[in-house]
């Protein structure tokens, strides 16, 4: 996960939690052939993230949705 990957994904973890949040630790996590899948760590809380082109979007939102 590149460094501009790590900044979007801290903003967005920031957006859903109100809490701040900085990526310091990526672990990859395998499963899935679609998606790129990671840990991401702050130190104290930590987070599964899916990462994909932003092509995707659509399958992410519909995901979401039959999540909850």
């Amino acid at each position: 996960m590149n460094a501009e990957v790590q900044l979007a994904v801290s903003e967005a973890i920031y957006s859903a939690t109100g809490q701040p949040f900085k990526v310091d630790t990526v672990t990859t996590v395998s499963g899935g052939c679609i998606n790129a899948n990671y840990l991401v760590s702050n130190g104290s809380r930590s987070y599964f993230v899916k990462v994909h082109s932003a092509g995707h979007a659509r399958m992410f939102a519909t995901e979401v949705a039959a999540l909850r």
